[in-house]
């Protein structure tokens, strides 16, 4: 039954064949190559049972003007009622189920479908296994998709690596602690973090949480990978957290601060979040202006009273003190020089502050002499000034002044210019902190890193030419010893410039 029907079919194709072939001899060329070859494919697919057969058999991508047999080979299908089993294995083999593993001789048509080396009946390309082309438009699709899929963010693609991997969190908070001092570089935030616990395990456990929450909301929020692993997204949640402990009056162990200390973390984020497009425009680091804001806002809203997080006030650095000292003591100046590299982290005793001294050495010998070099010209502008002494020997005076000299080495090659400008950014983040410092200290504010902060965006956007060609951009930034490399070997290329 089934072979009549389609030798019924196949003479009525040769028919149509017939007529269309008569239409010119540009044509008949056209359609005899075809015509061959899918006599070919036919005898090697289809045993015929009779000649009419396969002497049927025509393009399926007919020249313009001529009819499309389509519609007749649905209509061949159709008129194939078979049983159930049948009509399975048809459309198992019409394309509904295709492995695309399999060759063409395992690969069968449909009874009553022709096939064509050359042309699909959508007037697509055929290849071996897809004789039809009926599965040419999926496979375009699956091949778009990969595109798409292969053209998304890499940080969503970092993700997968490394959230699950207590390891790599582990590295990514040390960086973050470690970038408190422009460092990146998971060793130095080890001796940072026992330089912490030395100094107090409560801060310690405190600094960790904020670096924490400020960490996991950047991953939740889906942040660039790169950043979030640098420890970007987690230093300023650490210095909130520490400053929360350091201006409680409430005590050490007061669990109910570690509210506000999650809160303030995850703020951070989403500042960083916020001032991260606006200040990319300048080619400017967000640096720690996320906890500048938040520890301000927050102190100002609990106060000195608050019967659930007291804090201490903070008196200016220019205030009278009760007795007056007519002499200093140098050996006190040499050791505040020492604290102020550790006031960075809110250290007021010269063991931890030594192990961040020495972590800032081992990353960066020239990061670690301009730190001291900055605690010293703030030591020298408070001398200048006439602040409190109590700030000159506790090294409050200057560790503004050491992260504006920080700051400069960081972002420009090393040169006698940019060490002369890294001195006068010493020197103006120490006299902005004692004026920021009297301001905020009659509402009972500290001024925090504020200064520095500020005076670094400013040498930031200096825009002379013989500092400007020292400017390394914000995503190249690595140590000074390899940014200078980096300047010399560009001075090699520009004969008229000199890193000296």
């Amino acid at each position: 039954m089934l072979r009549s029907i389609h030798a019924t079919s196949a003479n009525a194709i040769e028919d149509l064949s017939d007529s269309s072939t008569e239409r010119g001899s540009e044509d008949e060329d056209h359609n005899s190559v075809f015509e061959n070859e899918e006599r070919r494919q036919c005898k090697t697919q289809h045993p015929p049972s009779s000649n009419k057969e396969t002497s049927g058999a025509v393009s399926r991508n007919p020249p313009s003007g001529e009819l499309n047999l389509d519609s007749s080979t649905d209509l061949v299908q159709d008129l194939c009622k078979e049983s159930k089993e049948d009509r399975i294995e048809q459309k198992t083999h019409a394309g509904d189920v295709v492995n695309w593993g399999t060759t063409e001789e395992n690969v069968q048509p449909a009874p009553g479908t022709q096939t064509s080396n050359n042309r699909a009946p959508n007037g697509k390309q055929a290849d071996d296994n897809d004789p039809n082309g009926r599965f040419k438009d999926n496979r375009d699709l699956i091949g778009k998709t990969s595109k798409i899929n292969n053209n998304k963010d890499q940080s969503t693609l970092a993700w997968s690596r490394y959230k699950f991997c207590p390891l790599q969190l582990a590295e990514w908070c040390l960086r973050g602690i470690s970038q408190v001092i422009l460092v990146n570089n998971p060793l130095s935030g080890a001796l940072i973090l026992a330089a912490l616990l030395l100094e107090s395990p409560w801060q310690a456990l405190l600094g960790m949480l904020g670096l924490l929450t400020s960490t996991f909301t950047a991953v939740m929020l889906g942040q660039d990978s790169k950043e979030v692993s640098s420890g970007l997204y987690g230093f300023n949640g650490m210095l909130v957290g520490l400053l929360m402990g350091v201006f409680s009056s409430a005590g050490e162990w007061y669990w109910w601060l570690l509210l506000p200390v999650c809160l303030g973390g995850a703020t951070t984020t989403f500042m960083w979040s916020g001032l991260a497009p606006i200040l990319d425009r300048w080619d400017l680091p967000v640096s720690v202006y996320p906890f500048n804001i938040v520890i301000l806002l927050y102190l100002a809203c609990t106060g000195t009273s608050n019967p659930y997080f007291p804090n201490y006030p903070a008196l200016p650095q220019g205030a009278p003190e009760i007795t007056n000292h007519t002499q200093l003591h140098v050996s006190q100046l040499l050791q505040g020089a020492v604290l102020g590299v550790g006031q960075i982290f809110a250290c007021q005793t010269i063991g931890p502050s030594l192990l961040i001294l020495v972590a800032v050495l081992l990353f960066s010998p020239i990061l670690a002499v301009h730190s001291l070099l900055g605690v010293v010209i703030g030591t020298l502008a408070g001398l200048s000034v006439s602040v409190q002494v109590g700030s000159l020997y506790s090294g409050l005076a200057g560790f503004n002044g050491a992260l504006g000299s920080m700051t400069v080495v960081t972002f420009f090659i090393l040169s006698w210019r940019t060490h002369l400008l890294s001195i006068a950014s010493a020197f103006l983040s120490s006299y902005f902190d004692f004026a920021v410092g009297n301001l905020l200290g009659f509402v009972g504010l500290p001024s925090t890193s504020w200064a520095a902060t500020l005076t670094g965006t400013l040498m930031l956007l200096l825009t002379g030419k013989n500092l400007s060609e020292y400017r390394i951009p914000r995503g190249q930034v690595t140590s000074p010893e390899k940014n200078f490399q980096s300047g010399i070997k560009w001075a090699k290329a520009n004969t008229n410039v000199d890193y000296v």
